[in-house]
């Protein structure tokens, strides 16, 4: 996050938190928390490793 909000510089549109298995409900609810209160274009995915796969945004 530091990185996407340098100073003088707005460089990520989206920030993208990777994880190895599905939220669970109440990060779900802190992730739109963020985004609403705060204004953070923040969202959750997951990498399936038996399938290999990236999910949608969460």
């Amino acid at each position: 996050m530091e990185y996407a909000y340098y100073p003088g510089k707005e460089r990520a549109k989206q920030l993208i938190i990777v994880g190895d298995r599905q939220p669970e409900p109440d990060a779900l609810t802190y992730l739109a928390y963020l985004r609403d209160r705060f204004d953070i274009p923040v969202t959750y995915r997951y990498f399936d490793w038996d399938t290999l796969e990236l999910s949608e945004d969460q």
